[in-house]
């Protein structure tokens, strides 16, 4: 029995074994998954949402992988492994946590560094008992993004931190990522921090920052540096800066522990720029700034300089704070004197001495500054309560500010500019009221804007124009509207009222700044209109309306104002209208040394002394100091045009005097070019400009004078040659004058049926408008055929100031001899004009040949008078003689005889045939009639054949009536003769 029940104790022994080995190992089966629950469970408790999956646990480690703990800003991590003793578990205490991967987001604030994460665990447990205590975490390849007051940090962080003994920290790390500063945009940043901190104070510390391109205020910075180490009981700091308009370069050395209260604070150290590239149009450069100070016992003390080149600002300040008292019942010194910076405030840039006084004393600080130079006087006092501010209670800050400019070399003002005027600010808003005194208004403007709500800026201002400020309005022009800023939104309602119910004008305008706080991001649209009626101005001697709506923006300071709609300008004989188009309709660069804008207008038409003009794609750009203009395209506004389409350019300058300008117009695809340069001086209206018309050639298919006149031009054809011009022309008064030289060189020409080859000269014209010349200008011409061939022709001619044409002389050769007149004066004043010409040794074979008069040949010369008159347009002759003075011969046998005397009879077969050698011993040829209608010549020739009947005598009259020209053109054969050929043609004795 014994033995049945010890082999009964053993088997049971056995089972027991068994069934605890089993449950051991099905315990350590499912550890992992009943850590992860405990866990979950224990992150519950805590307050936090939190995943994770255990990969690995024992009675030392435990691994977790994808942790995920916290609700917006969770924890992240690939791979954290903690490691631990089962004792230091008791006690909430963890040896190491290694973190691989991941993210997480903490912020620094005046209470501390927190981990949103994170807060609920490490500030204490779910029970209310003290909170997990970690002796050492390590990062690997981790993300950090960290919220403080200045701004944000997103970096990749490596390095680690530990707890040696109580209340001791040791760490190191090293990060590379981005900073946001202030919303000013990110910059990178990269750095090493290795430090001790034993309960409060910082006992050892190495930091070596670098920032590159940090978006400090009023710098473009390239990169900056922060070192800083603390070692031995001192703080040793250094800040350098590299920016593209310089450096600078501060320092900092104190004792530690680093006092935190003014009155405890010791330290010194030195601030030391110098800036290279110019702050500003004007600026001088190099600027520098040294101002070395130090802080004890309550006391900051500073004194240095800051050198601009032209001159120095001494630079002095004092603080003290006595133990015990607050800033509130500080005594703060602050004075500068010294020059001011040329060109640091634009239109300012003339020598001026500065001083400035600041003093804070009990509760209040009183502030007064000065500026003085050729510019005239800048003043600033105002009293600042202090004590009031620090203490939150209700304050008020009262200014006085004054200010009296003149006009100086770089404050270009036509005369004093003065103001007048205080504010107010208080912690619910500010406001200011000035009275306004220039050459060409006086005015109040008076503004106001919250401070502590949503700022918005209401002003109002009226006033008038000074009398006189333009000629047409001898009287004051009032004016008034308001303009207001806020949420983003601007807007401007102005009017202007001209005086004696001449109208008045309005403008409305509505600016978005929405898109950034910078002027680069204004938006604006409005309309402008005007209603202006009788106004004593002889351009605009009647009712002038101008409408239209625009919109405008602001970017890289250039200012544009593209048109919402046409705008359009209306009055008597003036009409302009700009479109949308591509081109805006006003642009103005604000950044530029001097105001610059440029205008563009679709179309301008009207009339200058009743010449219908008009102007296309007017593009002109204007500063301060001059206007240009570009691509105009210049019209006479009727058909036919009295010139071509003309390209214009040009630029008008009005900066210290008279005005200058240069212009060029161009037409025919530049074929024809003039320009012009010179001055003018609007006090006395008085100038002069160098006119330059370019060589123009003349070719058929190229160049014609129609291309350049439709009106006149077409009066010429078949122009071959050259034409140019150049010479000064003045003004005054009104009053043209020049002395232009115009020449022309080998001109062909056909006008009206005549043609005039190889004119050549030079004319002096001595005023452009009404023409006028020097007296006796010659020309020269190869020939001039108007029916009757003119060689080598000479025109001595003058026009005078009263319109006379004086020709002084005019010569040509005729049929082998030469035609001459002279001491003509064409006045068009006049109805009527006497002219005689002198013709001499008039070849009569040559004359035959004019007469186109075949298979005629002769010996002699005719000379004498023709009496020519001009009136009404209409050329007359009366009483014209030309006469041989010696015998001659004719010889007249044609083969076939012309059809006029073929059928004649025997009367004309008598005349044929004494005229094949007919001995003359006299002839004469009379003129009458006038030149284009009925003229009338009579040629009576005597002599005889002496191989047909005997020699015997004849005597013949040849009567033809006619158009000279065509008579000529024609020849003498083929008119007919008179039906009665016995009383035409007499021989012997009278039939």
């Amino acid at each position: 029995m014994a033995g049945t029940a010890a082999r009964r104790v053993l088997a049971g022994a056995v089972a027991l074994l068994v069934v605890l080995a089993a449950a051991a190992a099905a315990a350590l089966l499912f550890l992992p998954r009943i850590v992860e629950t405990a866990a979950l469970w224990g992150l519950d408790a805590a307050g936090l949402d939190g995943a994770l999956a255990v990969e690995a646990v024992d009675s030392t480690t435990l691994v977790l992988r994808d942790v995920r703990i916290g609700g917006d800003e969770p924890l992240r991590a690939r791979r954290v492994t903690v490691a631990y003793s089962l004792a230091g578990l008791a006690r909430k205490r963890i040896d190491t946590v290694d973190v691989e991967g991941g993210s997480v987001t903490a912020s620094l604030g005046p209470d501390g560094l927190h981990v949103p994460a994170l807060d609920p665990v490490l500030g204490g447990g779910g029970d209310g008992g003290p909170g997990w205590q970690v002796r050492q975490v390590n990062l690997d390849g981790a993300g950090l993004t960290l919220r403080t007051p200045w701004g944000g940090l997103s970096s990749q962080v490596d390095g680690g931190v530990a707890l040696p003994a109580p209340q001791v920290f040791e760490g190191v790390f090293t990060f590379t990522g981005r900073a946001d500063g202030m919303g000013r945009g990110a910059f990178p940043l990269a750095g090493r921090l290795a430090f001790r901190i034993a309960g409060s104070e910082v006992e050892q510390l190495d930091a070596d920052i670098d920032a590159q391109a940090p978006p400090l205020p009023g710098v473009h910075a390239r990169a900056a540096r922060l070192r800083a180490a603390i070692e031995g009981g001192r703080l040793d700091s250094a800040l350098e800066v590299q920016a593209e308009e310089g450096e600078a370069r501060a320092r900092f050395e104190a004792p530690m522990p680093l006092g935190l209260t003014p009155a405890t604070i010791r330290g010194h150290g030195r601030l030391a720029g110098t800036w290279h590239r110019s702050l500003g149009e004007g600026v001088p450069t190099p600027l520098s700034l040294d101002l070395p100070f130090y802080a004890e016992d309550g006391s900051l003390f500073a004194q240095g300089h800051l050198d601009h080149g032209q001159g120095r600002v001494g630079l002095w300040t004092e603080a003290r704070v006595p133990p015990g008292l607050t800033l509130a019942e500080a005594t703060w010194i602050l004075f500068a004197e010294g020059d001011a910076v040329p060109g640091l405030v634009p239109g300012l840039a003339d020598p001026a001495r500065v001083t400035l006084n600041a003093r804070l004393e009990g509760p209040h600080m009183t502030v007064d500054g000065r500026a003085g130079g050729a510019f005239g006087d800048l003043r600033l006092s105002a009293l600042v309560p202090v004590a009031e501010m620090l203490a939150g209670r209700p304050w008020r800050v009262a200014a006085d500010l004054a200010a009296d400019l003149r006009p100086s070399a770089t404050l270009p003002l036509p005369g004093p500019v003065a103001m007048r005027g205080g504010g107010a600010l208080t912690a619910e808003r500010a406001a200011l009221g000035a009275d306004l005194t220039t050459p060409w208004f006086t005015a109040r403007v008076d503004a106001e804007t919250p401070i502590m709500a949503e700022p918005r800026v209401a002003a109002t201002f009226q006033g008038r124009t000074r009398k006189g400020l333009l000629a047409a309005l001898p009287q004051a022009v009032a004016f008034a509207g308001k303009a207001s800023h806020g949420a983003g939104k601007v807007a401007l309602d102005a009017t202007a009222t001209l005086p004696d119910g001449h109208g008045n004008l309005t403008a409305r305008v509505q600016a978005d700044l929405t898109g950034g706080s910078t002027l680069g991001a204004v938006k604006a649209s409005g309309d402008v209109a005007a209603d202006v009626k009788g106004l004593p101005v002889a351009a605009l001697d009647g009712p002038v309306t101008l409408a239209g709506r625009f919109k405008a923006g602001l970017a890289g300071g250039v200012l544009r104002l593209d048109l919402d709609g046409p705008l359009d300008l209306a009055g008597p004989d003036l009409k302009a209208r700009a479109t949308d188009g591509q081109v805006p309709a006003v642009e103005a660069d604000l950044t530029a040394k001097a105001p610059a804008a440029r205008i563009a207008l679709d179309e301008v038409a009207g009339k200058v002394k009743d010449l219908p003009l008009v102007a296309r794609g007017l593009d002109l750009r204007l500063t301060a100091d001059d206007a240009q203009w570009d691509g105009v395209t210049l019209s006479h506004g009727a058909k036919p045009a009295l010139f071509a389409p003309l390209r214009l350019a040009g630029k008008v300058g009005w900066k210290g005097g008279p005005l200058t300008f240069a212009a060029k117009a161009s037409a025919h695809t530049g074929r024809a070019v003039v320009e012009a340069s010179g001055r003018h001086d609007p006090a006395t209206g008085a100038g002069a400009a160098q006119v330059v018309l370019h060589p123009m050639t003349f070719l058929p298919g190229l160049l014609q004078p129609r291309d350049l006149s439709p009106q006149y031009g077409r009066l010429l054809d078949k122009v071959t040659g050259g034409l140019a011009a150049k010479g000064p022309v003045r003004w005054s008064g009104g009053a043209l004058s020049s002395d232009l030289d115009v020449s022309a060189e080998d001109l062909s020409f056909t006008a009206e049926g005549t043609r005039v080859d190889g004119l050549s000269g030079r004319v002096r014209v001595t005023r452009p408008w009404p023409l006028a010349t020097a007296p006796d200008q010659t020309l020269t011409a190869r020939l001039i055929d108007a029916g009757l061939p003119l060689a080598d022709a000479r025109l001595v001619i003058g026009v005078s100031d009263q319109g006379h044409v004086r020709v002084a002389e005019v010569s040509a050769g005729f049929a082998g001899g030469r035609l001459h007149a002279d001491g003509l004066d064409l006045d068009p004043a006049s109805g009527r004009q006497d002219l005689k010409l002198n013709l001499s040794a008039l070849n009569v074979t040559n004359l035959l040949e004019v007469a186109k008069l075949d298979d005629a040949s002769g010996s002699g010369v005719l000379e004498g008078e023709v009496p020519v008159t001009l009136e009404n347009g209409e050329l007359t002759i009366a009483g014209g003689v030309l006469a041989t003075r010696a015998p001659g011969v004719i010889r007249y046998a044609p083969a076939v005889p012309p059809p006029a005397l073929q059928g004649g009879g025997q009367g004309v077969s008598l005349m044929l045939s004494a005229l094949k050698n007919f001995h003359y011993d006299a002839m004469r040829l009379t003129l009458d009639g006038n030149l284009s209608k009925d003229l009338t010549a009579v040629l009576h020739i005597e002599g005889r054949n002496p191989e047909f009947m005997d020699g015997y005598p004849f005597e013949f009259n040849l009567n033809v009536s006619g158009a000279l020209g065509q008579l000529l053109r024609q020849g003498l054969a083929t008119y007919h003769l008179p039906e009665n050929i016995g009383r035409s043609i007499q021989g012997g004795g009278k039939p």
